[in-house]
């Protein structure tokens, strides 16, 4: 992540979300999603621990700062529930954060208390066409709430988030870092000396010996200025669980063969819908699953 080089052969969409099953299906995101504390919260929200897991996206942001075209481009404000079709309370969507959630990198944005029904009530006022539609993907027109409805959420690295579905959210892009990377890494600087005679084979110098002599090193003057270390702007993995029970036996057989080959799916665990956008599709040659562990395979069912 802190080398540009690779990020070329990312299947990044427009947003910042890799869908590609070799990410969602991967070693790292299942170590993530199966993490006992992020279990624990949604097995006291649920009260059980007979649950499965979403196999959603994963999102990084490359720092926009640095290159314009970066820039992600937002799904803006929406909910995940729909207002007509499931109305009361019936998933609890997460996302634990890799890096930390500030002002300058932006993320996820809330309308606070937009999951009560009497802000509901608004929403299906102003979408009226999502009864029709019966789609979880509800995303809301300019202008129905203002930007001092609007907060972001904050957090650390290391935090897991969490929302009611029903909860109006987007992504916000933030201010920026003015190139000086966030303060999230360190800075790569040039050596302020140059070797001009290798030193002879010897035992390693121990890291409190005394500096470089002139006999291996001269000055060059004072060090250049330092180029800010380039890292991502943002990096979170989105986690839901709901109880196993809601799954039906033909779901639990469609969520394993679709770890199997590499899908992606919505945060919706009992349900097992494929991402629309499929990018995990059609990786089959080139997708290798990783070896889950006990409490993994639970998580998938």
């Amino acid at each position: 992540r802190e080398n540009p080089a690779t990020w070329l052969g990312w299947k990044l969409d427009e947003r910042g979300f890799l869908l590609d099953g070799r990410v969602t299906q991967s070693e790292g995101a299942w170590f993530a999603r199966a993490l006992p504390k992020v279990r624990a919260a949604f097995a006291r929200i649920w009260a059980t621990r007979e649950l499965i897991v979403s196999m959603d996206a994963v999102i990084a942001w490359r720092p926009w700062w640095r290159e314009a075209s970066w820039t992600p481009r937002t799904e803006g404000l929406h909910v995940d529930q729909n207002p007509f079709a499931k109305p009361a309370f019936a998933c609890v969507q997460g996302m634990l954060a890799l890096h930390d959630v500030t002002p300058q990198t932006g993320g996820l944005e809330v309308v606070p208390g937009s999951h009560l029904p009497e802000v509901q009530d608004r929403i299906k006022r102003k979408c009226p066409r999502w009864e029709r539609s019966g789609e979880d993907w509800c995303p809301l027109p300019a202008g129905v709430f203002s930007r001092q409805e609007r907060t972001l959420v904050e957090a650390r690295a290391g935090d897991l988030v969490l929302w009611d579905s029903r909860l109006v959210h987007g992504g916000l892009v933030g201010q920026g870092a003015g190139g000086k990377a966030g303060g999230k890494a360190g800075a790569l600087c040039s050596p302020a000396v140059k070797a001009v005679a290798a030193p002879p084979a010897a035992e390693p110098t121990p890291a409190d010996a005394a500096p470089a002599s002139e006999e291996v090193g001269e000055s060059v003057g004072p060090p250049p200025a330092c180029e800010p270390a380039v890292d991502l702007a943002r990096l979170s993995v989105t986690i839901c669980m709901t109880p196993r029970a809601w799954a039906s036996e033909e779901v639990l057989r469609f969520r394993r063969e679709g770890h199997f080959e590499g899908s992606t799916f919505t945060h919706w665990p009992h349900e097992a819908r494929v991402s629309s956008s499929r990018c995990g599709r059609g990786t089959a040659n080139e997708f290798v699953p990783p070896r889950l562990t006990p409490g993994q395979i639970e998580l998938l069912g």
